[in-house]
């Protein structure tokens, strides 16, 4: 009996790692002046493979986004994104994309890898596609809860920090569920006291002193969790230390982009509005706040370009006004 168990134990350890499908390589090449990593042209079943594994060695700590583009979505985004931490040295990282991201559907036809940090500190990035098995599913657990997301505060003028997640749901959807099992565990435990008991109700004072026990182990996990985020935040923070404002700015922005803007506040005239186009693995909402008092305006006469795909009709429109670098510019209208 006890060789039968261990056998049965085995094989449900064994079964998850048996891939449906071959397994895909892929190769990532640095894009010419651009501050990411684009991987060579695939066409992937996502049903099938679903967890993406990336090696890389990293001379520095810092964080980095995953983007990819598939057939129903062929332009890369925030949307169809993964956000995750980079360890200095060389490492593996898992990620079980379909259970993180809801965009994770069709077939994936490439991937771009944006380092939200230097990137010359990055290299030899290599990866590949698999049907995900029990231990890329802890590893892609674990990357995640410790993650960026959750961990780092999010927002502008009000900053928030949202709780962690694990496969794609916050953690307090897991504390809120152990919880409830328990209270049906311990009222359950109860009832079967007081049948057996007959008339003589049991005491139900040691039942409330569990309860509460539970819920204050829960707290303090939750507490420790936020402990580390605090942390985290702490060390990403220290380096801006003692640093002027533009410097500060430089820093928290991917690549030249804050360059960019301060190259616009030179070349914008005084009190014009502006229209923009940026790639969409750019937050542009930051444009908005930084070149104030311009204003931003849908079809206004200064178009601002940085990393965007070329519009036929935007030709027809605007002209050339300043170039800061290829595929950073500024338009204007034609008269």
């Amino acid at each position: 009996m006890k060789i039968k168990l261990v056998l049965i134990a085995l094989v449900m350890l064994v079964l998850p790692t048996i891939t449906l499908a071959d397994d895909i390589s892929i190769d990532f090449k640095p894009v010419q002046g651009q501050p990411y990593w684009a991987s060579s042209q695939i066409n992937a079943d996502s049903a099938e493979l679903n967890t993406l594994i990336i090696s890389l060695s990293a001379k520095e700590n810092g964080t980095a986004r995953i983007f990819w583009v598939n057939n129903y979505d062929p332009q890369f985004n925030q949307i169809k994104s993964l956000w995750f931490k980079i360890k200095k040295g060389d490492h593996t990282y898992s990620f079980n994309i379909a259970s993180q991201n809801q965009g994770w559907i069709g077939w994936t036809k490439g991937f771009i890898l944006f380092p939200e940090m230097d990137p010359a500190a990055i290299s030899l990035p290599q990866a590949k596609l698999v049907s995900g098995n029990l231990l890329t599913n802890i590893q892609s657990g674990w990357q995640e809860f410790f993650g960026p997301y959750g961990r780092n505060i999010v927002g502008y003028t009000i900053n928030t920090m949202p709780s962690p997640t694990l496969f794609g749901r916050s953690i307090y959807v897991y504390i809120y569920w152990l919880i409830g099992l328990s209270l049906l565990l311990f009222f359950a435990n109860y009832f079967i006291l007081l049948i057996k008991a007959k008339k003589k109700k049991p005491a139900y004072g040691a039942l409330i002193k569990k309860l509460l026990l539970v819920i204050t182990c829960f707290w303090l996990i939750l507490e420790a969790s936020t402990l580390i985020s605090n942390w985290n935040n702490l060390q990403s923070d220290l380096p801006l230390i003692g640093k002027d404002i533009e410097t500060k700015r430089a820093m928290v922005n991917q690549g030249d982009f804050y360059a960019f803007i301060q190259f616009c506040e030179q070349k914008l005239p005084v009190a014009v509005s502006f229209d923009h186009r940026f790639g969409k693995i750019y937050d542009d909402i930051k444009a908005v706040y930084y070149l104030y008092p311009h204003e931003y305006q849908k079809g206004a006469e200064y178009l601002l370009v940085y990393d965007a795909p070329a519009e036929k009709e935007i030709n027809l429109y605007y002209q050339p006004f300043a170039k800061m670098r290829e595929n950073a510019y500024i338009l204007i209208k034609r008269k």
